[in-house]
């Protein structure tokens, strides 16, 4: 360890900082027991820094690993898309809620009721208004709500008092949740 030490102090690094969770590495076991300790961490020379000096490096808690994802993220500046009005598509993420069932049969349903124009038009067109609005409702944000469960995640393993189906729960969640994207990035890829 000390050889390990003078290396960094003979390269002049030094510890970055994180935010999110103190323990990047966790352990549990059958009998309730668990063991956190931090893992990993990001060193940086003073050069380095001064040239991204809005580096934050993230914690970021995972549901298919006891390791925490190291996230670096420069702080650079996202310019918004101002793009036309969003054409309709049909999300092959939405498959994997129950829910879509429903909300296509009931669709469908009040298009056939329609008494004016094609009824296969009422269809389709009463299909995408419901679709669109229970998209807005149920997976608008599929990013913050990825946060959201990361967060619960990293509380829930942070917590002294977790138990362990509670930890493979929250884990749980956020799989559902990352699964979700990455089918939705999936399409999104195939769709350009």
């Amino acid at each position: 360890m000390d050889w390990f030490r003078m290396a960094l102090d003979h390269c002049s690094l030094r510890d970055l900082g994180f935010l999110g969770p103190q323990f990047t590495w966790h352990k549990l076991f059958m009998d309730g027991r668990s063991i956190r300790s931090k893992l990993d961490r990001a060193l940086v020379s003073s050069s380095w820094l001064g040239k991204f000096s809005n580096a934050i490096l993230y914690h970021i808690s995972n549901s298919a690993s006891n390791h925490c994802i190291l996230s670096l993220r420069l702080g650079l500046v996202r310019v918004p898309f101002k793009g036309q009005s969003k054409q309709f598509r049909f999300e092959a993420m939405w498959l994997r809620d129950p829910k879509c069932q429903d909300v296509v049969s009931e669709a469908w349903e009040r298009g056939l009721m329609s008494s004016l124009g094609c009824p296969l038009s009422n269809c389709l067109q009463a299909c995408q208004e419901d679709l669109t609005g229970w998209n807005k409702k149920e997976f608008r944000h599929v990013g913050r709500r990825i946060a959201q469960l990361q967060t619960k995640l990293q509380t829930v393993e942070a917590s002294g008092t977790a138990t362990s189906e509670e930890i493979r729960s929250a884990r749980s969640d956020l799989k559902l949740w990352l699964d979700a994207k990455e089918t939705m990035w999936k399409q999104w890829s195939h769709n350009t």
